[in-house]
């Protein structure tokens, strides 16, 4: 099926004017958007200038990956966190496969402490980590990160204001469409 808008056929249409992003791509490379960097600052882990407690290894280019890199890096370590946006998770599946072919006993998480699929925020990057590290170096971590005393909020119980089920609705059948209500006899 092709699709052609009017304004293809006759050559004419009216527009306006762009406008300039907020953020250009060049000011986007000089100021990278961590939300990774931003949650250990959050827990104390890292200062404004990326200088971090938790060692980073960061994939410049992810095909292919360096098998011995990554192990070096994965040396001395009970754990490594992959944080990977999208679904499936390709890399990490690659990093877990060449942790299993070298007999490496490090620990792989990522989408099971991170969401399979939206956008990794800063809360949710900060959710994340904070389980990570509760799990992995919990030392790491500030006494409040560790052992909260505030409650979580409570989920106000909507069931009795949002129906369970939508209304039902009655079928409308098309005209020579078989009616499956019959049994074989004809008998509705």
């Amino acid at each position: 099926m092709v699709r052609i808008r009017a304004c293809h056929v006759t050559g004419q249409f009216e527009t306006r004017n762009n406008k300039r992003p907020p953020l250009t791509v060049t000011e986007a490379l000089a100021n990278p958007r961590r939300d990774f960097s931003r949650a250990l600052q959050r827990l104390g882990l890292a200062d404004i200038n990326g200088e971090t407690q938790v060692p980073i290894y960061c994939l410049n280019v992810t095909y292919p990956l360096v098998q011995d890199e990554f192990l070096d890096f994965c040396k001395g370590k009970q754990a490594v966190m992959v944080v990977e946006e999208g679904q499936p998770e390709f890399i990490e599946q690659q990093l877990g496969a060449i942790l299993y072919k070298a007999r490496s006993s490090v620990q792989l998480h990522g989408k099971d402490m991170l969401p399979v699929a939206g956008e990794y925020t800063g809360q949710v990057m900060l959710d994340g980590v904070t389980e990570f590290i509760n799990a992995h170096a919990p030392d790491l971590l500030p006494d409040i990160a560790r052992a909260p005393n505030v409650l979580p909020p409570t989920i106000p119980d909507l069931s009795k204001t949002v129906p369970i089920r939508p209304p039902p609705r009655f079928l409308h059948w098309l005209p020579g469409t078989p009616d499956i209500r019959r049994d074989e006899t004809g008998a509705k």
